[in-house]
């Protein structure tokens, strides 16, 4: 049963790719049906079913707001945007929009997020500020983390976690494709962190694992899997995530608890437990934007106040929940991280040559002085840790920072996040492709001549990086005229 939840939480996260690829053939539980009635009442319930019975499932992107804005994503995109109430970097696309927008390279690029409407309500409700501490807690594959790393602007500490192997690995791809520079990956039980650094972190955002009954609209695993017991089996663990997500917060930090069901027992229910069991805990009432109510469910005002709630009737979108909360104790929390001193970078160089040398080949010199304090060698790759004193070992750790180079054949070679993560004017030779058709052949990993690319001229031997209209595609080696593409072969598209 475990893993089937599993199954359906992945295929909840990334959606289906186009309105007309709805996999739904089951009908609605019946017994969904009911409780939803009991909850919202009969009259509302039957809106919510039909609601649900013609989701399109209207497609929405987020831009990422150092890559992309609305005009430029308008005009290469070629279609005309339409702002979603709940964010403002949140835009739906025309219902007429080709399937491909999600095959662009300004996607490729990291100038947008395919995501769900509903799901952009909650990352602007954690409002994570420049040189916070931030944890994600059930991160993947990205679409919230990846707008808290943009909203910290690189400064700061964003964790971003989560338990399968499977969705960290695509958790980490969206990262580093979406420019994050402060970001700490790691797979783990949310437990572990907790004990590990309990007390730490300004801000943390849960968006559970759930029924996920929002996603009936347009999921057929989704209504088959669902069940009375996996209700009651969601909102068990939900309780042990949140007791942990708590526990992780510094005193006077903010919970952001968010999940895209719509029952009472995994919203404002599991809210309201959670403060029969955290006296330091206090709802904090949330601005609601157009399209969301206040949490009706609860029993208790307070827990209204703080919550918020897109239903399928009232939104084009998921269903979806979000409550905000504050700990207001003097203590650090029941646990305390181990606050180590790490060693100096050069102190990790024995027998390697220094990666300095490359990083000074290729980024400008004060962007090279920012970094150096904070970079380590680990494995055959050197970092840039955000958090140097955050004590990593013996977890499972994809990514402890930004990762600027790889050590190959005894030589230094810029890192593929490197490239998705600096701007135009932070790096030493740069040339933009403007025509789509040579986009694409670079995408596929083809080499490309000086003439592709506008301002590019004839240099000997050069680390060049590599842009489509303001968007970065990765890095070239240039030797004369020819560009000779380094994209790694695993994102090169046919």
């Amino acid at each position: 049963m475990a893993a089937r939840r599993n199954r359906t939480k992945t295929r909840k996260r990334r959606g289906a790719s186009h309105p007309n690829e709805r996999d739904v053939a089951t009908s609605i539980p019946t017994a969904f049906l009911e409780r939803l009635a009991a909850d919202v009442g009969p009259d509302r319930a039957k809106a919510m079913q039909q609601a649900i019975e013609v989701r399109a499932n209207r497609r929405a992107l987020r831009l990422n707001p150092s890559r992309l804005d609305r005009s430029a994503a308008e005009t290469h995109l070629g279609v005309p945007l339409t702002p979603v109430p709940f964010n403002p970097l949140a835009y739906w696309l025309p219902e007429d929009a080709p399937p491909g927008v999600g095959r662009s390279p300004l996607h490729a690029g990291g100038g947008f997020y395919m995501q769900d409407a509903a799901a952009t309500a909650v990352a602007p409700f954690v409002d994570p500020q420049p040189g916070e501490w931030v944890i994600d807690l059930a991160a993947a594959p990205g679409g919230k983390a990846s707008e808290l790393a943009a909203r910290m602007d690189g400064r700061g500490v964003l964790v971003a976690n989560d338990v399968s192997a499977q969705r960290a690995q695509a958790l980490h791809e969206n990262l580093e494709r979406l420019g994050a520079r402060n970001a700490v990956i790691t797979q783990a039980a949310p437990a572990e962190l907790a004990r590990r650094w309990g007390g730490r972190f300004h801000a943390v955002l849960l968006d559970a694992p759930c029924s996920g009954e929002g996603m009936f609209g347009k999921s057929d695993i989704a209504r088959q899997e669902w069940s009375e017991d996996a209700v009651a089996t969601c909102a068990v663990r939900q309780d042990d995530l949140l007791d942990a997500a708590f526990a992780l917060l510094a005193p006077g930090g903010r919970l952001i608890y968010a999940t895209c069901t719509l029952n009472r027992d995994e919203n404002e229910g599991a809210i309201e437990r959670l403060l029969k069991r955290q006296p330091d805990a206090t709802p904090v009432n949330l601005e609601r934007t157009s399209g969301m109510e206040p949490g009706v469910l609860a029993s208790r005002q307070d827990v209204r106040n703080a919550s918020g709630r897109i239903w399928p009737d009232a939104s084009f979108g998921e269903g979806h929940f979000v409550a905000c909360l504050k700990r207001t104790g003097a203590q650090a929390g029941a646990f305390t991280a181990d606050r180590r001193e790490t060693p100096p970078m050069l102190a990790s160089t024995e027998g390697m040559p220094s990666p300095l040398t490359l990083l000074s080949e290729v980024l400008e010199p004060h962007v090279v002085d920012a970094l150096t304090p904070n970079l380590r060698i680990q494995g055959r790759s050197v970092w840039a840790l955000p958090a140097p004193e955050l004590p990593l070992d013996g977890l499972h750790v994809l990514a402890p920072g930004w990762r600027l180079a790889d050590l190959t054949h005894g030589r230094w070679s810029p890192a593929h996040a490197l490239a998705m993560g600096v701007m135009v004017h932070e790096v030493r030779v740069s040339v933009a492709i403007t025509d789509a058709t040579a986009a694409a052949r670079f995408l596929r990993g083809e080499e490309l001549d000086v003439g592709d690319a506008e301002g590019a001229e004839p240099r000997d031997s050069a680390w060049v990086w590599v842009t489509y209209q303001d968007v970065p595609l990765g890095w070239a080696r240039q030797r004369g005229h020819r560009l000779r593409n380094l994209r790694p072969k695993r994102l090169r598209v046919s």
